[in-house]
């Protein structure tokens, strides 16, 4: 049960970091300028990446 509860509390660590992260990259988006355009898409790629390797992490820990 409380192995349960841990897995639950760590997903949603994961979703919050990476939203925290996709929030952020929207930001520069508001100013239209192409350099900013870059930005987000970088930011967005981490998100994701973070998003994939810690839910990974997740799933192979014991």
């Amino acid at each position: 049960m409380n192995e349960d509860i841990l897995e639950i509390v760590q997903l949603l660590e994961i979703v919050a970091l990476t939203g925290f992260i996709s929030i952020l990259a929207f930001f520069p988006m508001w100013s239209g300028k192409p350099e900013s355009r870059r930005y987000y898409i970088k930011l967005l790629i981490a998100a994701f990446f973070i998003f994939v390797v810690s839910f990974f992490m997740l799933k192979a820990s014991p």
